[in-house]
């Protein structure tokens, strides 16, 4: 694990549970810069049982602890999400599995669907589906347990929907909620630089007002082409502290909603290296927003050279 702490980074090691082998790091969530979790995998060292475990960082070092069943067949897995708001209150998804830090110690939920996306903003906490496949759902926490929201059916007045996903979920507020994802459709005899079949679709962003969803859709993209996958879909929605919102896009492309309106903003990268962004995240309190992910050189045959790259905006 890396922190950057003003101008530095530090490096931590996250210990390996005992007795165990291999152990690999899906997601992260800080309270602060003196406490924080990350979820993972741990196998035996044979690599035939692997379960889920949690890293806790407190009083400047780490430590791991094997999580029991069912959580530990799922947090920690592929499509796990976390979300901290504050010492006393974080939350790890994936699949129909919730934990709650209370601040003592961790609370199993079930979810009443697949989720693998969290959204939290002070007492308001949601889910959507993320990666998981099937019909995208949206949920919130209510103090009874999580709570079913219905989404509208995501379909095009000219195209019949062959997928659909929501991807993550920002919360600005109560009445102010983003979905973030898209559609796609296969195109019957098109195909695509590679002999595929051509896929198109179209991002969408999907706002509940406290009552209802209104539909906002991005433009239409498709796999021709290259590089492939030009067909964008929303994803990684992080509000901007200042009422707007952040989404990734494709590669080095975000989307910015403010005032009512979506400007489209590359992300910068040295001559010779092409920029993709994998995530982002609000520095609480403030409108910062950073992006990590990685630059790439461009040149042809020749190996490719990455680098991890940190953006900010405000």
């Amino acid at each position: 694990m890396r922190r950057r702490d003003g101008g530095a980074w530090q490096a931590f090691e996250v210990p390996s549970l005992p007795r165990r082998g291999g152990q690999s790091i899906v997601a992260l969530a800080a309270a602060s810069a003196d406490r924080a979790w990350v979820f993972g995998q741990s196998s035996d060292r044979k690599g035939a049982d692997t379960i889920g475990f949690i890293g806790t960082y407190e009083g400047g070092r780490w430590r791991s602890e094997a999580l029991a069943k069912p959580a530990a067949d799922a947090i920690g897995w592929a499509y796990t999400s976390a979300r901290s708001l504050g010492a006393d209150r974080t939350w790890a998804v994936n699949g129909q599995v919730g934990l709650l830090w209370t601040g003592r110690e961790w609370h199993h939920h079930q979810l009443p669907a697949r989720a693998g996306a969290l959204g939290a903003e002070g007492e308001q906490v949601w889910a959507v589906t993320g990666e998981h496949s099937g019909q995208p759902v949206a949920m919130r926490w209510e103090q009874a347990g999580w709570r079913l929201i219905g989404v509208p059916v995501l379909e095009t007045p000219d195209h019949e929907v062959s997928g659909s996903v929501l991807r993550d979920v920002a919360v600005i507020g109560p009445d102010d909620v983003w979905a973030v994802g898209g559609v796609s459709w296969l195109m019957e005899h098109e195909y695509d630089d590679e002999g595929e079949p051509l896929e198109r679709g179209r991002p969408v962003a999907l706002h509940w007002d406290g009552r209802s969803w209104t539909c906002h859709w991005g433009p239409l993209g498709s796999t021709a082409g290259r590089p492939a996958g030009r067909m964008a879909r929303f994803g990684q929605a992080e509000p901007d502290g200042r009422g707007g919102l952040w989404v990734l896009g494709r590669g080095d492309l975000l989307w910015h909603l403010s005032d009512g309106r979506w400007t489209r903003h590359r992300v910068p990268a040295p001559a010779g290296y092409a920029a993709k962004v994998s995530s982002l995240a609000r520095r609480p309190g403030t409108s910062q927003v950073y992006a990590v992910g990685s630059v790439t050189s461009e040149e042809k045959d020749a190996f490719e050279v990455s680098h991890a790259a940190l953006w900010r905006a405000g």
